[in-house]
């Protein structure tokens, strides 16, 4: 169950963090709220100092969110140490690469090396991925089998692209495979004429940290490509793991006696 003015207000703030400082005609067009619901939400953000309202009446991100962003500094952690293997993956691959981890029913991605040839395909701000699509079926497969039961039954599936199946039975099927493989090979199954491989990204305690992805257009995903790809996913992965091994060992020897 959503609540829609939350729904809305983070709607806002995705704007806002993607595009910069921006006006109220501006986030009303992009978020596709009316302009009266756009600027009862921006005041009462603005007020509570999520944003920051300014003298020429745009809006930008408040002083507000760096206290409350503090709290999620062993997520930091973990995405610092992640991030110089994206910036190598992408750079091996030529191609946008990034970590996404699971947010309530979505796919969020949290952190992202785009290559150096268009099409940018990574919008971490401005678009929502359901979890059925892409990498986020990665997300699913590797939850507690009681997580996947009610996700499975309860999901709203709908078409995002051609490549998608909003099937519950075929959904049910790929989730297995990925949990036996360790890999989901997507074609344009969120973005028309894109496709990606994914892989898990486990924690020191084997528990799932994220889906590790590589996207790129459908023509730049031929079978070459893909076996090149899937080998560089799982190094990478591989390499995301022990690096955060060798940094609790670390933790570890230098908590008092």
């Amino acid at each position: 169950m959503t609540i829609q003015v939350i729904d809305r207000a983070v709607r806002i703030l995705r704007v806002v963090a993607r595009r910069g400082t921006s006006s109220l005609t501006e986030i009303s067009a992009e978020t596709r709220l009316p302009v009266p619901t756009t600027a009862r939400i921006l005041k009462s953000l603005a007020d509570n100092g999520i944003l920051r309202r300014l003298d020429d009446k745009t809006y930008q991100l408040g002083a507000r969110l760096v206290p409350l962003s503090t709290r999620v500094e062993a997520f930091r952690s973990s995405f610092a140490i992640a991030h110089p293997t994206i910036e190598d993956l992408s750079c091996v691959t030529r191609e946008d690469c990034g970590l996404a981890v699971l947010q309530g029913s979505e796919a969020v991605v949290v952190d992202w090396c785009y290559g150096p040839r268009p099409p940018r395909i990574i919008e971490p701000y401005s678009r929502e991925i359901p979890l059925y699509c892409a990498f986020g079926k990665v997300l699913i497969a590797f939850q507690p089998e009681q997580w996947r039961s009610r996700f499975l039954q309860n999901a709203k599936l709908r078409k995002m692209a051609t490549g998608t199946v909003p099937n519950r039975a075929v959904l049910g099927a790929e989730i297995g495979r990925i949990r036996r493989t360790g890999l989901h090979i997507s074609l344009a199954e969120n973005v028309e004429g894109a496709g990606s491989l994914s892989v898990p990204v486990f924690d020191t305690a084997s528990r799932l940290l994220g889906a590790l992805f590589v996207t790129a257009p459908l023509e730049r995903l031929g079978e070459r490509h893909v076996e090149r790809y899937r080998d560089l996913l799982f190094d990478a992965a591989s390499k995301i793991t022990g690096e955060l091994q060798r940094q609790h060992r670390r933790q570890s020897t230098r908590l008092p006696a």
